[in-house]
C-alpha cells in the first residue's frame, strides 16, 4: 500500500470516512461519559415522583392543621434559685415591683445569669461586678418586672 493513499482518496469518500469515524468517536464518549449520567438522572427522576406521590397525602393533612405557638408563661422568680447555678445568694432585698439582688460566683457563670433571670420574667436595670477572692466576683443586680 502506499504511503499517501489517504490524500489520493476523493473528496466526497475522504469526508464519508470522516463522518463515520468521527460519529463513531461520538457514540463511544456518549456511550462511556454521558448515558451513566443520564441513565441516574431519569433513575432519580423517578424516585422523586414515587416518593412525591407517597408524600402528597401526608402533606395535605399536616398543612390543614393549624399551629399553635405555645409560649410557655415564665417561671416564678425566687432568688434562692441561683445557689444552684454556681452562684451563692449573698443578700435579696425587695422592693416595690423589683428589689437588689446580690451574688457571688466565678467570672465564668456571671453572663449566664440573665439569661436565667430573662426566663423567670425578671428585666435588670443596673448591675455592676466587683472582685470578691481570686476566683469568685460579687455582682450586684438591681431588678424589675420585665413587663
Amino acid at each position: 500500500m502506499r504511503r499517501y493513499a489517504w490524500c489520493e482518496l476523493p473528496g466526497p469518500v475522504r469526508l464519508l470516512v470522516w463522518a463515520i469515524a468521527s460519529a463513531l468517536i461520538g457514540l463511544l464518549l456518549f456511550l462511556t461519559l454521558v448515558r451513566p449520567v443520564w441513565l441516574e438522572v431519569r433513575r432519580m427522576r423517578e424516585e422523586i415522583v414515587r416518593l412525591e406521590a407517597r408524600i402528597g397525602p401526608l402533606r395535605t393533612t399536616v398543612c390543614q392543621r393549624k399551629a399553635v405557638p405555645v409560649i410557655a408563661p415564665p417561671e416564678p422568680f425566687s432568688p434562692l434559685a441561683f445557689n444552684a447555678r454556681g452562684a451563692r445568694l449573698v443578700r435579696w432585698t425587695p422592693g416595690a415591683g423589683g428589689g437588689e439582688l446580690v451574688l457571688t460566683a466565678e467570672w465564668r457563670v456571671i453572663p449566664a445569669l440573665f439569661p436565667a433571670l430573662a426566663q423567670h420574667g425578671v428585666r435588670v436595670s443596673a448591675f455592676s461586678v466587683t472582685p470578691d477572692h481570686p476566683t469568685r466576683r460579687v455582682l450586684q443586680m438591681e431588678i424589675g418586672d420585665a413587663k
